[in-house]
């Protein structure tokens, strides 16, 4: 939905944060997480909003609620790699 109208389907940020912390809860302060684990955090946070500027760049909109959902999946997804689990940076 990202590329065609530039949001988010309803209730998929609320989702994707809750899984995400689950997922951080469990691997707090393990030295790895599993491939699968780790790829689709990587997807959320670097190929979510290349699809929403597909979508800006088409449309020639912009969607400030997306602006900000993206955000809120983008900033602790990215936390999830670079943090020791406890908020300092390894």
């Amino acid at each position: 939905m990202l590329v065609s109208d530039g949001v988010f389907p309803p209730g998929w940020v609320d989702r994707y944060l809750a899984l995400l912390k689950s997922v951080t809860d469990k691997y707090l302060g393990a030295d790895m997480s599993p491939r699968r684990i780790a790829w689709a955090i990587h997807f959320a946070s670097w190929y979510l909003p290349l699809r929403y500027d597909v979508w800006c760049s088409s449309s020639g909109g912009t969607n400030d609620e997306t602006v900000g959902q993206l955000a809120r999946v983008r900033t602790p997804s990215e936390l999830f790699f670079g943090t020791d689990g406890d908020g300092t940076f390894a």
